[in-house]
């Protein structure tokens, strides 16, 4: 995990292990599903999956308490409902 200051705590995350040994070399390791991975990555944390590819992308869903994201969508729902 790397923390990353203002940009927050980061995990990467690999889908395959030549991405992995490309990224770090040879190392211990350990694999999962994603749906379990998301459930073992503390609140906080965001994960970077494949983060020396193009296709890289983040996944933010424990970055932040599930109640802050849930007041977060609600406002965002509140706001379309404004502009409608």
């Amino acid at each position: 995990m790397t923390d990353l200051g203002e940009r927050g705590k980061w995990m990467a995350v690999f889908t395959t292990l030549e991405r992995l040994a490309a990224h770090v070399g040879e190392c211990d390791y350990f694999t999962t599903t994603g749906a379990d991975l998301l459930e073992l990555v503390p609140p906080g944390v965001g994960l970077m999956v494949d983060p020396d590819d193009a296709h890289r992308f983040p996944v933010l869903s424990r970055m932040a308490p599930p109640e802050l994201i849930a007041r977060a969508w609600a406002h965002a729902g509140e706001r379309g409902r404004k502009a409608e």
